[in-house]
């Protein structure tokens, strides 16, 4: 799949991985990968730490939405603008889970995500699809100390 691909500076990709799984998507059609988040809009949208467009979903973006200020108001979030413009044209983000129901692109460090440290009334709040178990690729922030 031919794409484009927004990432954090804290974030890491396991690119073999992201390749391998990008296979499975037609580049002439247009789509919107990453992790969903639930608030602001009603399909959700992608967190900004990693998400990937198909080549059809640029081109839709710059040709209709991404000058016009009424499909694509600026809004102070990227990812949550990002997901308005292209909600505007009719893209939005899909599930991105494996067939075990794994996460492959992940926002938060690993004990945020899997080990507890987020509620489960913040989860249903924010997560569309509740993370279970370590991802396949994304941003998964490291601790360093």
């Amino acid at each position: 799949m031919q794409k484009a691909t927004a990432a954090d500076d804290d974030s890491y990709v396991f690119l073999e991985n992201l390749r391998q799984y990008l296979t499975k998507f037609d580049p002439t059609k247009p789509h919107y990968l990453g992790f969903r988040f639930r608030p602001y809009l009603k399909n959700g949208y992608n967190s900004g730490g990693v998400y990937v467009l198909s080549k059809a979903a640029v081109k839709l973006f710059i040709e209709n939405s991404y000058l016009n200020e009424t499909l694509c108001p600026y809004l102070e979030f990227e990812d949550v603008a990002m997901a308005k413009c292209l909600e505007s044209i009719d893209i939005h983000p899909i599930d991105t889970r494996d067939e075990k129901g794994r996460q492959r692109f992940t926002p938060y460090d690993v004990d945020q995500m899997f080990a507890g440290a987020l509620s489960e009334e913040l989860s249903r709040i924010w997560f569309m699809d509740k993370p279970n178990e370590v991802s396949y690729f994304g941003s998964l922030k490291s601790k360093i100390s």
